[in-house]
């Protein structure tokens, strides 16, 4: 591919990520979104998290606040920051975050995946005097001429259970990334496609490689031919954080993310709701597939759930007999969490949970500990939250 090509392709990315169009201020637009504020919450930040605030208005109080105030870095100026990235394209005249329908963001996908196309196949149509390469061609370490790569986010990686030297590899750019050499080497196997918003989740067929699932562009897409071709399976409205085969039954598999639980009994083609609630994390017990567990937020409770199959996933269970509970209601919120087992103690289950169980915890609850297939839950630490 020439010069030309990459800079021109590198220029459609560029518009394609900043064009996104999704729904009105979702969580995936922050990096933590506080269920409940402290009473010394700027007013900035207070209306930053409403479900539909006017962006002008925030970005006015943001300013004002920091004219008579000393910066310091905190969960609200981090979200901020990250809010203004997630919308800075959806934002009306008004100032207010303009949502999509899946219609119109399709369609959006398919025009520019055209002019991606067209202009691979006949380059001579663009302008080769228009752009060219101005650097940097090497980034250095602060104060030293030592050359320093810096940061490249992966946000989801996968290798292959029935070869090991395969992996996969999405990333917050959209870039989906296959190795066939343990990770030494990488091609881009979305090239094709137009995958903007970060590629959350990818998982591999467990018994055929070259079956692959992706999540990007509020949607799961699926690969038959080992990522040559993908195929849109699913249109989720958000972010999916994990993939999850059935360890006895190949064709049944789960995503789970910030718009509920989906589940696909014929290897990821098609897609049922299960729960619409943000579902964080979904494992199965090392040993017995009928037992799976499940981690879900239930707002009104402000905390999340754990919940229980003991038919492969078919049904669930609230567990609550030792789980969490916030300790000072109206200062608690839900930050999710994550589930960990080993083979090594196949009945043991960990689950990490953040959050605030009350004010002064900085995000953090605990990790829940259960010996008993996660019928029995206990907090080693005795203590939930901080200090």
């Amino acid at each position: 591919m020439n010069f030309l090509k990459i800079s021109v392709l590198a220029f459609l990315v560029l518009i394609l990520c900043s064009l996104s169009i999704s729904a009105q201020n979702k969580n995936d637009y922050f990096k933590f979104r506080p269920q409940s504020l402290s009473p010394d919450c700027p007013e900035w930040a207070s209306l930053m998290y409403q479900d539909n605030p006017n962006v002008n208005e925030v970005d006015a109080l943001y300013r004002t606040f920091y004219q008579s105030h000393p910066f310091v870095k905190n969960v609200h100026s981090q979200n901020y920051k990250f809010w203004k990235k997630a919308i800075a394209s959806k934002v009306n005249s008004q100032g207010f975050i303009v949502e999509a329908s899946q219609a119109e963001q399709t369609a959006f996908y398919d025009q520019l995946k055209n002019q991606k196309e067209e202009i691979l196949n006949n380059p001579q149509k663009a302008n080769s005097s228009s752009w060219q390469s101005l650097g940097p061609f090497e980034t250095y370490d602060n104060g030293t001429l030592t050359p320093i790569s810096w940061q490249v986010n992966i946000y989801s990686l996968d290798i292959s259970n029935t070869n090991t030297s395969k992996l996969i590899a999405g990333t917050e750019a959209g870039g989906v990334f296959l190795s066939n050499d343990k990770g030494l080497n990488w091609d881009l196997i979305s090239r094709d496609e137009v995958f903007c918003t970060n590629i959350s989740a990818v998982k591999f067929h467990p018994t055929n490689n070259n079956e692959m699932l992706i999540s990007g562009n509020n949607r799961i897409y699926r690969s038959t031919d080992n990522g040559l071709s993908w195929n849109e399976v699913e249109f989720t409205s958000g972010s999916i954080y994990e993939f999850k085969f059935d360890p006895a039954n190949a064709n049944n598999v789960f995503a789970v993310g910030s718009t509920g639980m989906y589940k696909s009994t014929d290897s990821g083609q098609n897609w049922t709701t299960v729960y619409s609630a943000t579902c964080w994390d979904l494992d199965f017990h090392p040993n017995n597939a009928d037992i799976a567990y499940l981690l879900k937020s239930n707002s009104s409770q402000k905390k999340s759930e754990f919940l229980k199959s003991i038919d492969g996933g078919n049904t669930w269970n609230v567990i609550t007999n030792g789980w969490y509970a916030p300790e000072v209601f109206s200062e608690a919120n839900d930050g999710g969490g994550k589930i960990a087992i080993s083979p090594a103690a196949p009945d043991r289950v960990y689950v990490a949970l953040v959050g605030d169980s009350k004010s002064g915890d900085n995000g953090w609850i605990g990790l829940y500990r259960s010996d008993d297939t996660g019928d029995n839950w206990t907090l080693p630490s005795g203590q939930i939250g901080g200090p």
